[in-house]
């Protein structure tokens, strides 16, 4: 029991920086064209540019087929080498916010992680890092993150194109990085 609630700490924290942080771009430094001032540690900060609008009309476009995609972001990844992070909330109640078997839940958000995954890394946009958060009518059941250089790593291990798998059984990295690589599925009663 105490597992499960250090989970649900841990991503309750998660999800609520990731909605601040998101929050404080768009209202403290608004989308533009041009370079924004990003802090990034004990009084430094970096330039990051901010998504042009034809990439995020790209990135949007290729996230349309994701069933369930309620909403989207895409921010700097604050090491100041242009390149962002697509993070995506998506919802897989059932028919009118039914909740699903955990089974069927399950094989949704596998099935939604190689779909994500491979979506957002088959674009050219400097994207480092993708993130998708999982929800069941509101409540919050599943994520998954991987980096750029260890998708490139694992869909050349993976032929198959079953990501979700791979992610399952590959060591946990959430480093903030090129390298991190993760799968949080709720946990079974």
């Amino acid at each position: 029991m105490a597992g499960k609630s250090v989970w649900w700490g841990a991503t309750a924290l998660a999800v609520a920086l990731l909605a601040g942080y998101a929050l404080t771009q768009n209202r403290l430094l608004p989308r533009t064209s041009g370079a924004s001032s990003v802090p990034v540690a004990a009084g430094r900060t970096t330039a990051d540019t901010a998504p042009t609008d034809a990439m995020v009309n790209t990135v949007t476009s290729a996230l349309a087929n994701v069933s369930g995609l309620y909403d989207m972001a895409i921010l700097p990844d604050g090491l100041g080498d242009n390149r962002f992070v697509v993070s995506a909330m998506v919802d897989v109640s059932g028919q009118n916010g039914a909740i699903p078997p955990s089974g069927t839940a399950d094989t949704a958000m596998q099935s939604l992680v190689n779909a994500f995954f491979r979506d957002v890394y088959s674009l050219s946009e400097p994207i480092s890092e993708a993130e998708i958060t999982f929800t069941e009518d509101g409540t919050l059941v599943g994520t998954a993150g991987l980096g750029k250089d260890a998708y490139d790593s694992l869909a050349t291990s993976t032929m198959n194109g079953d990501l979700a798998s791979a992610l399952a059984s590959s060591p946990q990295r959430d480093a903030s990085s090129a390298n991190e690589e993760w799968l949080e599925l709720k946990p079974e009663n």
